[in-house]
């Protein structure tokens, strides 16, 4: 099974998900990702919860669909990147993190 991707949308859409898909994901692991997100923040300007979504769509979920779904306009910019690349940050233990730092960080790297 490939490794799921996370994606921003534009910021008339601004909530970070993971990109979940029928044909590359099931139920069970979208509960498993709610549950494993479930009050962790995005960290930003905003500090957003996470969503997790399912779409309706058949095959891979791609950009211009993505768009479709959403209602931007084609031309709209997305970022893809790897989950790991985009959680490198929150997984890094620092020295000065106190406790409750150092257990949100073990909860991002799980």
């Amino acid at each position: 099974m490939r490794s799921p991707q996370f994606s921003t949308l534009p910021k008339s859409y601004n909530v970070p998900y993971f990109q979940l898909t029928n044909s590359t994901m099931t139920d069970s692991i979208a509960d498993q990702l709610q549950k494993a997100s479930e009050g962790l923040l995005f960290l930003s300007e905003t500090d957003a919860p996470f969503a997790v979504i399912t779409w309706p769509t058949q095959g891979e979920l791609n950009q211009v669909k993505l768009l479709q779904l959403t209602n931007h306009p084609p031309d709209a910019p997305v970022k893809v990147v790897t989950v790991d690349d985009f959680f490198a940050i929150a997984t890094l233990e620092e020295d000065w993190h106190d406790e409750e730092e150092r257990e949100i960080v073990k909860r991002f790297q799980h």
